[in-house]
């Protein structure tokens, strides 16, 4: 390291230039068993700190390479991005979907993928939340919508698929790298070490690529061909995960009960809605998106803030029924009215559609 900063100071002397020794620090990247260096180090005359993390070019990169501490810190930024995309939303007093989805691209996501080719090959809950909180604010729902609702309506594609493109596109650089470059070097010797004892950034590659069927051996294989095979991989293993939440019966957590229980009635492909690309207000967006996930204000799911028994929460009008969608939408007098007036309409799309079972009309 020494050496580095001496060659550095004759190359400046050179050049004419000089370093700012202020700004200057040195860190010693190393795993938890190797004990901090104990060496003094200077540029010049002045003594460098020795710190355990620092900042380069936005990445955070600690001693011990703590990519989970990376991963939050590319949150935090993306997070600050998005709050700007927000107000500019409300600032305009709204946007289309194509529009907020552009500009989530452009000032979110671009932050995101920026060192997702170090720290991408893990998922992080962090980094996913970002992309939730974007699409919550959009369909104007709650943070207590069940995720699967939110991700399923907004379809956009999954922070995993496109972490695991960005990390095989660089996987596939570094191995065609010229030999005499260092960064060839270390790749190869990230192989050599990998292995059930040493489950590096290389190993986590290679142990995904053999699952998804991709030869590794071939080092003429199209990079964008690898990157394209990785991407549907990962996009078929999330909407599998994706239809079992959407179709278990008791919620991820707790006792209680899976709130998509109208969603699953009519949700079994992963997609944008038509009615998230509709110009429509956002209060008539947020509530059509609430009756479909399942937390509409009304008493099927308020009950759970009182913490009343499934059949105790009835309608305030009929107290004899629970207070359900099936039950606001098709059964309770109160909404005659508008019922009768939106039926008629929908009886010119569909035929028989006074004949129609309960189940199907809902």
């Amino acid at each position: 390291m020494q050496l580095m900063l001496n060659e550095l100071n004759v190359w400046c002397d050179d050049n004419k230039m000089t370093i700012n020794e202020d700004k200057s620090n040195v860190i010693h990247f190393r795993p938890n068993s190797i004990a901090k260096t104990d060496k003094i180090f200077k540029c010049g005359n002045k003594t460098l700190n020795l710190v355990d993390r620092y900042k380069y070019l936005g990445l955070l990169l600690t001693e011990h390479l703590n990519y989970e501490e990376m991963a939050k810190h590319v949150a935090k930024s993306a997070s600050r991005a998005l709050s700007l995309v927000i107000t500019k939303y409300k600032s305009c007093g709204g946007l289309a979907f194509r529009t907020y989805t552009k500009l989530y691209e452009t000032m979110v996501w671009s932050i995101i993928g920026y060192g997702a080719s170090i720290w991408g090959s893990r998922e992080y809950n962090c980094i996913n939340s970002v992309q939730l909180k974007a699409a919550r604010f959009f369909l104007g729902v709650g943070r207590h919508t069940p995720n699967a609702g939110v991700l399923g309506d907004i379809g956009w594609d999954p922070v995993v698929s496109k972490q695991w493109k960005v990390v095989t596109s660089q996987w596939s650089r570094m191995r065609t790298m010229g030999e005499d470059r260092l960064n060839f070097k270390i790749y190869k010797w990230s192989e050599r070490s990998s292995g059930r004892s040493c489950k590096n950034w290389h190993y986590r590659v290679g142990t995904l690529l053999n699952e998804a069927g991709i030869d590794v051996q071939s080092i003429h294989a199209n990079p964008r061909i690898i990157s394209n095979q990785v991407y549907i991989y990962q996009l078929d293993k999330f909407k599998d995960k994706w239809r079992s939440d959407v179709n278990r019966v008791n919620a991820r957590q707790g006792n209680g009960k899976n709130k998509l229980r109208l969603y699953r009635c009519f949700k079994n492909e992963y997609k944008t809605e038509n009615y998230v690309k509709c110009l429509m207000p956002r209060c008539h967006r947020s509530s059509y998106s609430k009756f479909r996930c399942g937390v509409a204000p009304i008493r099927i799911e308020t009950g759970r803030y009182e913490r009343l028994a499934l059949e105790n929460r009835r309608c305030f009008n009929c107290v004899n029924h629970i207070e359900n969608e099936e039950h606001v939408l098709l059964h309770c007098p109160l909404y005659e009215d508008l019922r009768t007036a939106y039926f008629a309409k929908i009886a010119d799309e569909y035929v028989d559609f006074e004949q129609k079972s309960f189940t199907e009309k809902l």
